[in-house]
């Protein structure tokens, strides 16, 4: 525990609250391509990991989800306001001035298409101008983003120094 991506936050925005928490079982496995979905190992060690940020998200008021009468099928964080992952791209943003909202870690249990449509037209309610980013190999992500009319602006990197692709829709 380094504290080395608290300090690349905090030197990119002094006010940032920082939430770390250690991942010393997932992290070889992302870092040595072993991460495969389905997998109960990765569906154990995710659900272990990820339960702190979720409660964080309920807690803030900013996790939602898709559903029909039955079930949950889908989930969300969208988040008003500048966030500081964003503040540095290796390209440009369309538009630096406008407040924005932002969706992260969006995911589907699977049963049901178009849980990205509900969730850009249930923001896009709230505010026009929005932004997403994904995995640089997470194709099928990058081509449904840029289905629901962003564009694409360049690269960001997120907490622990992973670059993501980013884009932005006005």
């Amino acid at each position: 525990r380094s504290g080395a991506y608290e300090a690349t936050l905090k030197g990119l925005d002094s006010e940032v609250e920082v939430f770390c928490e250690p991942c010393p079982l997932l992290v070889p496995l992302v870092e040595d391509g072993r991460f495969f979905e389905g997998s109960a190992v990765t569906e154990l060690l995710v659900e272990e990991y990820l339960t702190p940020l979720l409660r964080q998200d309920i807690a803030a008021e900013n996790l939602y989800v898709t559903a029909d009468e039955s079930s949950i099928y889908g989930v969300f964080a969208f988040i008003m306001g500048e966030d500081p992952t964003y503040a540095h791209i290796d390209g440009a943003w369309r538009d630096t001035a406008a407040p924005y909202g932002t969706i992260h870690r969006i995911g589907s249990d699977g049963t049901h298409r178009g849980v990205l449509h509900e969730c850009v037209t249930w923001c896009l309610a709230r505010t026009g101008h929005l932004r997403i980013d994904t995995h640089a190999d997470n194709h099928v992500m990058q081509r449904c983003i840029l289905r629901e009319g962003f564009s694409y602006c360049g690269v960001i990197h997120v907490a622990d120094g992973t670059p993501r692709v980013a884009f932005e829709r006005i």
